[in-house]
């Protein structure tokens, strides 16, 4: 009885972490092993390595985005929050 008490949470928690590691732990995965190739639409991948790494650090509008994307996180972030304490 105290073992099915003490590992009944393990069998509670296996559904979430499988789903956890099929929806968002393999995608996550691939799309970095992704990251590491040159992908044509016709015709075969072919390892990169980091350079497309390198080209979006060289692509001013990259940081440009970057920049848009804190403002605009930051921004809701002090407009809504406290909208949502105060309800």
């Amino acid at each position: 009885m105290k073992f099915l008490r003490r590992h009944a949470v393990y069998g509670l928690l296996a559904p979430f972490f499988l789903f956890f590691a099929f929806f968002w732990v393999a995608p996550l995965l691939e799309g970095l092993r992704m990251s590491f190739f040159s992908n044509e639409i016709f015709g075969e991948a072919s390892f990169v390595g980091g350079d497309n790494y390198r080209a979006i650090l060289k692509d001013s509008r990259y940081f440009k985005a970057l920049r848009n994307t804190a403002l605009y996180t930051l921004s809701s972030l002090v407009l809504i929050l406290p909208a949502a304490m105060i309800l």
